[in-house]
């Protein structure tokens, strides 16, 4: 019996390494590529974009007003997908823009040293169809902040405020700073603005956008950036208007700044995916711990079960830690503890007199 929980226990390892590390490639192809019918990029499972600097915003910095356009397509609307997000050093998630099965989320990280730490967040339902293209405008004033989807207002929040502070960062579109939430679809326009637009001007920008793929706020000075994707060819999407950089596509998918055993966020707690996922690695390193312990306890190791939870933490530490080279995976924390948790929970369903009953029938029925 002890070898066959030596085999047992080394096939369990092996899977859990190359579950937990398939595929493994650290420069996984970037999955964009131009639309040939019309302007826009297609953006497959891991794509991503962005501009190589931060913006530099015309007129004032700080506290002042801002809003920006997105033209796109989505092809899937399930899972959690960053459409595009705003990143410092100090603060990598300042600004998300988020398709959440069928909603739009806009959440705002207020970490840096200018602002009390905090979140805030505003959530649209039933903003997105899939093959359907849809143009959100989020634009923002002195005295709230309004949501239009297809020239229409949606939702409107005075407590939800954003400023060019949230714009300033570095531009990442297709996936999160942080980590692998590839958004899947086709973008077909982007513009940002130095200025809150109005009820007008957002009705006016949607028709000009449907009619002649670019608003109508082209030629007004309070442009950061406009891009129209209409160079079918190349990796950069140039800014035809405003001071903002270009949009450089990259040769391979990667993370801007993917962090070490991410700590989970507020709105995690919240999401069906995330609690499936923590039954799932706890469910999947259950039969690492029962047989791991087994085995060490038909060799007569001491502390078998201490040892066995020991190597199970171990097993997962270091598939977290080889995932910060895999931009296509996700170094967390949550994995780590679930992953752990679901070894201890095998080391005591081993431990327990009827699992141990069973095992010897087992060893009596091999004898016969």
């Amino acid at each position: 019996m002890q070898r066959s929980f030596a085999v047992i226990s080394i096939c369990i390892l092996l899977g859990m390494f190359v579950a937990g590390l398939w595929p493994f490639d650290p420069y996984p192809p970037n999955e964009v590529s131009w639309l040939t019918s019309r302007n826009g990029l297609r953006f497959g499972d891991y794509g991503t974009i962005g501009v190589s600097s931060p913006f530099q915003l015309l007129g004032s910095q700080g506290e002042g007003s801002c809003s920006f356009e997105v033209w796109l397509q989505p092809a899937i609307d399930y899972g959690t997908q960053t459409l595009l997000a705003f990143s410092t050093p100090e603060n990598p998630l300042r600004l998300e823009l988020q398709q959440y099965l069928d909603s739009l989320l806009i959440l705002r990280n207020m970490a840096d040293h200018q602002r009390p730490p905090g979140n805030a967040a505003m959530e649209i339902d039933h903003v997105f169809r899939r093959e359907k293209s849809v143009l959100i405008t989020v634009t923002t004033g002195p005295h709230a902040t309004a949501v239009y989807i297809d020239g229409r207002m949606v939702k409107s929040s005075p407590r939800f405020k954003l400023t060019k502070n949230d714009i300033a960062g570095q531009l990442v579109i297709g996936t999160s700073p942080v980590g692998n939430e590839s958004w899947r679809g086709n973008l077909l326009g982007l513009a940002l603005y130095d200025r809150e637009l109005s009820e007008t001007q957002v009705a006016q920008n949607y028709l000009q956008w449907m009619q002649g793929g670019r608003p109508a706020s082209v030629a007004t000075r309070d442009i950061i950036a406009l891009y129209l994707f209409e160079e079918h060819t190349g990796n950069v999407v140039h800014n035809r208007a405003g001071s903002g950089g270009d949009l450089n596509i990259p040769n391979h998918f990667g993370i801007l700044r993917k962090p070490v055993l991410a700590r989970p966020r507020g709105k995690d707690f919240v999401r069906l995916n995330f609690w499936e996922d923590v039954f799932l690695n706890v469910g999947a390193f259950i039969p690492l711990g029962f047989f791991v312990c087994a085995y060490l306890s038909s060799a007569h190791t001491r502390r078998a079960a201490l040892a066995a939870i020991f190597v199970g933490a171990a097993v997962s530490l270091t598939i977290e830690l080889l995932q910060v080279y895999l931009p296509t995976r996700d170094s967390d924390l949550t994995d780590l503890v679930t992953n752990t948790s679901g070894t201890i929970v095998g080391v005591l369903l081993y431990r327990r007199a009827i699992a141990r009953a069973c095992l010897a029938s087992l060893r009596r029925i091999r004898h016969a």
